[in-house]
């Protein structure tokens, strides 16, 4: 396992659940994301996600870590993967469209989530729950 190469670390405080502070670790050169103790550092899970992970965003519920499949060289990312931090488990994944990119997330507390696509120059706005992007909203800048 290679946590060295994490990009971008998620607290997922306590909450609802009487699960630990954990941290979700994204290892962009292997295509995972591993779940720590926040608290002794053992590692919980080790998750495979889409290729070339960028950014974790625990959702509103404090259980899910959305991570944006940006892609590798040549092959754009599309997709955002969803991952149970209890279980250490991806549980879905959620389709983009061709060459969006996916890079920064932002978990609003209403259960949706801002995706921008830098791909396509657009902010996406997803339902986790449903699955699906739910408003595309053109940006028009490079690097959206």
């Amino acid at each position: 396992m290679r946590i060295a190469v994490a990009f971008f670390l998620a607290l997922v405080a306590a909450g609802a659940a009487a699960s630990p502070d954990l941290l979700v670790v994204v290892n962009k050169s292997d295509d995972t994301v591993t779940i720590l103790d926040a608290k002794t550092g053992a590692r919980r899970a080790t998750v495979l996600v889409g290729r070339g992970p960028h950014e974790v965003e625990v959702l509103a519920d404090g259980k899910t870590a959305a991570v944006s499949d940006y892609g590798k060289a040549g092959e754009p990312g599309h997709t955002v993967t969803l991952v149970d931090v209890d279980r250490g488990a991806a549980v879905g994944t959620i389709e983009l469209g061709a060459g969006t990119r996916p890079h920064g997330l932002e978990a609003l507390a209403d259960g949706r989530l801002l995706v921008t696509a830098e791909g396509t120059q657009e902010l996406l706005i997803v339902d986790p729950k449903a699955r699906r992007v739910v408003a595309r909203i053109p940006t028009r800048r490079n690097v959206s």
